[in-house]
């Protein structure tokens, strides 16, 4: 294996903020999750130019910045939804470097406030390596910005779920979402969690593991339906995605690997008390994605969106053990994993071209 520039520059920032979230369970280390998020959203809301599609956001916004009125915008130039266009001329006064800086706060806040309230102290490096090591959370803040802002949306909206009990404003919030990234409006079919009252069976983990083996079976089958469904969520925007990604084609080591993974999350569901039984189900659709990415082009775009409550399940998953064996298998099962798409992630043309060099804004002024 080889490390790279790009690669080297964030295994330094990981491994920096890892540790200083493992010093939080010691009492004189208070604030040792604020500083680690501190440092990781100084690096990603100072960034310049890092990220794949962080040129595309500068053209945009420079473009916008050009109309004198937000009315005048002329929506057909931009592939962009019209949400993220508004957003880009309502931060116009502060320019791009700051619309970056903003949004940055509000994701790294997102996630540093689920690790606050639902992660142990003394597991909170474990949430903050999920974090930083997963490609699909802290990775993707560096380019897909945009659907980084909807997917933190999506996480502050779901504890109208459960914990507040508000379909109304979760659906509101998912409206929103969608109007910066249309993938979002795939989020609304879980506004019926708000109405599921008997969360002390395990219906829901069972159809989501039927769902999963059966694309795993039948995926090319049920692939025919899927333009339908997405020209009713997402209009006709993305319709071209109905093509199987070729270069990350499935393997049986690999479906085994990702199927013993749901099935040991679901598992684990069963004992937990329903404020927490959903971010597992959440998190066990995340491994669905691996089915979806080899039938629909960017596919693992759905993956995004479930990947970060893998942040308070595995945490918690792994503290609950009581036996060392099984304890230190599923840890190393679930984190070799992660390391291991994280390392294959850097071996991308465009994570290499694109995460070539991290510099700040101040390279600019």
């Amino acid at each position: 294996m080889q490390i790279t520039i790009p690669m080297q520059t964030i295994l330094l920032l990981n491994i920096t903020v890892v540790f200083i979230a493992f010093l939080a369970r010691f009492k004189k280390s208070g604030l040792a999750l604020e500083l680690a998020f501190l440092i990781i959203f100084l690096f990603t809301g100072l960034r310049y130019n890092f990220g794949a599609d962080y040129p595309g956001y500068k053209v945009t916004f420079d473009t916008i910045s050009a109309y004198t009125s937000l009315f005048s915008i002329d929506k057909s130039q931009f592939v962009a939804e019209t949400g993220w266009l508004i957003l880009c001329y309502i931060f116009k006064p502060i320019g791009f470097f700051g619309m970056v800086l903003v949004l940055s706060a509000f994701i790294c806040y997102t996630y540093y406030s689920l690790i606050k309230k639902y992660v142990e102290p003394g597991y909170y490096w474990m949430g903050v390596a999920v974090y930083c090591f997963m490609t699909e959370i802290m990775l993707i803040q560096f380019s897909a910005l945009r659907q980084a802002v909807a997917i933190a949306i999506f996480l502050f909206a779901s504890r109208y779920l459960l914990e507040k009990r508000s379909p109304i404003k979760y659906v509101l919030c998912i409206l929103l979402a969608g109007t910066i990234h249309s993938s979002a409006y795939f989020m609304l079919i879980f506004v019926m969690f708000a109405f599921y009252k008997d969360w002390n069976n395990n219906k829901t983990g069972y159809v989501i593991l039927t769902v999963f083996f059966g694309l795993l079976v039948f995926g090319q089958t049920i692939l025919g339906v899927m333009p339908f469904l997405t020209t009713i969520f997402a209009g006709d925007r993305y319709l071209d995605v109905f093509t199987a990604d070729n270069e990350s084609g499935m393997t049986l080591t690999g479906g085994a690997v990702w199927g013993i993974m749901i099935v040991i999350v679901v598992y684990f569901s069963k004992f937990q008390p329903k404020e927490f039984k959903y971010f597992y189900l959440f998190y066990s659709m995340y491994f669905i994605s691996y089915i979806l990415i080899n039938l629909i082009w960017t596919g693992d775009r759905f993956g995004y969106y479930f990947a970060p409550f893998g942040i308070i399940a595995l945490p918690k998953m792994i503290s609950e053990i009581k036996l060392p064996i099984i304890k230190v298998a599923i840890f190393l099962l679930f984190f070799g994993f992660i390391l291991s798409r994280f390392f294959n992630f850097f071996t991308y043309e465009f994570v290499i071209e694109g995460y070539a060099k991290y510099q700040t804004i101040f390279s600019q002024l």
